[in-house]
This record gives structure tokens, C-alpha cells and sequence, in this order.
């Protein structure tokens, strides 16, 4: 996600490149931290837009989806941020597939900053319904 905020706010410093030319460094403060304010809207957003192309495009391979809470950088060990999590149920005939698919989109989007990563498989535990509790 930094390095897609960082992109996103260059491009808008960018756009107002000649209204910081003649401003005092207090407008200038506040300017900046309203772009940074739209471009982590605008960042978000696009995320957003990702994560459902994303669930598009693997469903049409899947039998089955089930969406995963986001792990936090302490639980995955790693420095970036994690934007998508999903388990997918996903025939034997349908993987090699599916790695091409992560490859290729890997390829478009990783300019700007989108890593995704294909682990597994996993028990099919995240498939069954939740039962309800019975009260006594």
C-alpha cells in the first residue's frame, strides 16, 4: 500500500505543482495534507476495485470462495500491508490455471506495488457452514 500511496500522491503534488509555486510554507502545509488525504481515499479505493477483479476473475476457477480476515504485518512476518485474503476451493485441473492467472496479474500491477501470493493447499475447513449453538 505505500508504494501505491507514494504513486498516487506524486501524481497529485504533481497536478498542483504551480498552485504551491506562490504560497506561504502554512497553505502549502495544509494543501499537502488534503492531497494526502484523497490519495489514501483514492488509494483505498482502488484496493477496493482490485480485490473484486480479483475475486472475479479466480471464482471463475474455483468451486467455492470463502473471504479471509487481513492479517496484520506482526502475523505475517512481513513489511507490507495486506490488502486481499481469500480462500479459494479449487479443482486439481484448475491450478496451473490459476498460477498463470496470479503470474499475469502479478506482471500488470506489480508498478504499482500489488504483490499477489498463492499458498496451499489447505484443509477445506473454511467451506463448512457455520453451525448454529444450541442453548440449554
Amino acid at each position: 500500500m505505500q508504494q501505491a500511496r507514494s504513486g498516487v500522491m506524486a501524481a497529485h503534488l504533481a497536478a498542483e505543482k504551480e498552485q504551491f509555486a506562490g504560497m506561504t510554507p502554512g497553505k502549502r502545509y495544509f494543501l499537502e495534507q488534503k492531497i494526502k488525504g484523497q490519495a489514501d481515499k483514492d488509494v483505498a479505493a482502488w484496493l477496493k476495485e482490485m480485490g473484486r477483479d480479483i475475486l472475479s476473475a479466480a471464482k471463475k476457477m474455483s468451486v467455492g470462495f470463502s473471504e479471509c480476515r487481513l492479517q496484520s504485518r506482526d502475523v505475517t512476518g512481513r513489511d507490507e500491508e495486506m490488502s486481499f485474503h481469500g480462500a479459494f476451493l479449487v479443482p486439481d485441473a484448475s491450478v496451473e490455471d490459476l498460477q498463470r492467472l496470479l503470474s499475469d496479474w502479478n506482471t500488470a500491477h506489480q508498478d504499482a506495488g500489488l504483490l499477489l501470493e498463492l499458498s496451499g493447499p489447505w484443509p477445506p475447513y473454511h467451506f463448512a457452514p457455520v453451525l448454529q449453538e444450541v442453548e440449554s
